[in-house]
């Protein structure tokens, strides 16, 4: 399948026309990729509205503040299941594995210099795109954190992430560790659904498709 895919600024002009081709079996992973992200999109959080960390303030009586809408663990549980065949590595459906399969395709510079920055919001949450915050040493919004607590804590038991989370969490205190963690998770799910987004024109073969830079910036 050969797909052209225009590139538009904030003003709506088209900077690039980026070509590409994809065999049958690229097409078939962002088929089911797309498949996966819908089944995320049908998790009860997301149908309400994802929550995000929203501000992050320094009380002189109460330390660091992070703002996040109040979520349930069981709503948090239910999104994990369905982000599992997006966010592991190992699933052919994966974002990396995705973002390969487009980048391959696309021979533009610019595509593959988008596919960059949208890589780095995934992997250190959206925040890190502008400031950082650390604990000592450790940087708040960096992937290594959001992984501790996925690897040590939800999808695997890995004690030496589990044991570095806590860390962190006896560090920040409940309420600020939950914000960090659903801030780093809703900057994901925003990433995966460009992802998306961009595999459904694929998939489609949308005539004439267009995205703008600026979604990145």
């Amino acid at each position: 399948m050969v797909f052209t895919l225009d590139l538009k600024n904030a003003a709506g002009e088209v900077v690039e026309t980026a070509e590409a081709s994809f065999d049958d079996a690229s097409v078939e992973t962002l088929r089911r990729f797309n498949a996966a992200m819908w089944r995320v999109r049908d998790a009860e959080l997301m149908k309400r509205g994802l929550p995000t960390m929203t501000n992050l303030a320094l009380d002189p009586q109460q330390g660091l503040k992070l703002t996040c809408r109040a979520y349930t663990n069981k709503d948090l549980y239910e999104l994990l299941h369905v982000l599992r065949p997006v966010m592991l590595f190992e699933e052919n459906t994966s974002f990396d594995r995705v973002c390969a399969v487009l980048k391959r395709g696309f021979s533009s510079r610019r595509f593959s210099d988008l596919m960059k920055e949208l890589r780095h919001k995934y992997q250190h949450g959206e925040w890190a795109s502008f400031m950082q915050f650390c604990l000592g040493s450790r940087a708040l919004f960096h992937e290594s954190l959001l992984d501790d607590w996925l690897n040590g804590t939800q999808y695997h038991t890995d004690q030496d992430k589990a044991e570095a989370w806590r860390v962190v969490e006896n560090s920040l205190q409940t309420e600020n560790s939950r914000a960090l963690i659903m801030g780093q998770i809703s900057s994901r799910v925003n990433a995966l659904s460009i992802v998306q987004h961009l595999a459904d024109l694929v998939v489609r073969d949308v005539k004439g498709a267009s995205i703008k830079v600026e979604w990145w910036t």
